[in-house]
């Protein structure tokens, strides 16, 4: 349930409303700890295989997990 929630689809979702001034400005600290949170769980779900999200894939030194 939580990694529905802090997804990257909610935090795209919420950006719109932002740009279309349905939110408040102080609205975007909500959306970037959604992404990171998202990333977060990508990191903790890691996969052998490739994949688009980076955070997704197997963690290696010379990767962005760092």
């Amino acid at each position: 349930m939580s990694a529905q929630v802090f997804s990257q689809s909610v935090a795209a979702a919420r950006e719109t409303y932002l740009v279309s001034n349905k939110l408040e400005s102080s609205s975007k600290a909500i959306i970037d700890f959604i992404k990171n949170m998202d990333k977060l769980f990508d990191f903790f779900n890691s996969l052998k295989r490739l994949t688009s999200k980076n955070f997704n894939r197997q963690t290696k030194k010379q990767e962005n997990h760092l």
